[in-house]
């Protein structure tokens, strides 16, 4: 297999796990550790994750507890929930972990998420296109490729291209499905 196939493959795959975890981590009406596990904290000099300091349980089918290991980083996880915008949450210290009760779904609120999806999604397609571009970078730099060859190339890369554009695309539409209905 060509480098520049190999590229494609692997930073496609990124790109769309990237993405999926993205999507799984919107909040859609129900209680899920998703929807914060990948929240970074600024925690003992460094950002890291909220599932590597704290235990996120669900209490509810509206309600998560997050219960962080150090009780000194109540504040810094607190801080990193309001300051999400995108989560539109507000967390409740207990002085022993953070309740997060989950909304309901309003209209508007359903309206802004769809907004965001799309966003996510157009983001990713720039990624893509990203990718893209560098793939066929690889095979101009390959001098041992003749024309036919770079060609044949060219067009399995756009092929795998147009292929995760739609993934992308049925993922938005299957998100905003999800959204809509709840």
């Amino acid at each position: 297999m060509h480098a520049s196939l190999q590229y494609i493959d692997e930073s496609l795959k990124k790109t769309f796990e990237f993405f999926s975890s993205e999507l799984s981590g919107l909040q859609v009406g129900r209680a899920s550790p998703l929807l914060v596990e990948g929240l970074h904290i600024t925690a003992y000099g460094s950002s890291q994750p909220l599932k590597n300091i704290a235990t996120i349980t669900v209490e509810g089918p509206q309600t998560l507890m997050i219960s962080p290991w150090d009780k000194s980083l109540l504040s810094h996880i607190e801080k990193a929930i309001r300051d999400e915008s995108a989560l539109g949450l507000f967390p409740i210290n207990d002085g022993a972990g953070i309740r997060l009760n989950i909304p309901a779904l309003t209209e508007e609120r359903r309206k802004n998420l769809c907004k965001i999806v799309a966003q996510m999604g157009e983001e990713s397609k720039i990624g893509i296109r990203k990718h893209r571009h560098e793939a066929l970078e690889i095979i101009k730099k390959d001098e041992s490729l003749s024309e036919d060859e770079q060609k044949r190339l060219e067009k399995e890369i756009q092929k795998k291209i147009e292929d995760a554009n739609i993934k992308v695309e049925e993922s938005v539409k299957k998100k905003e499905e999800d959204i809509t209905k709840l």
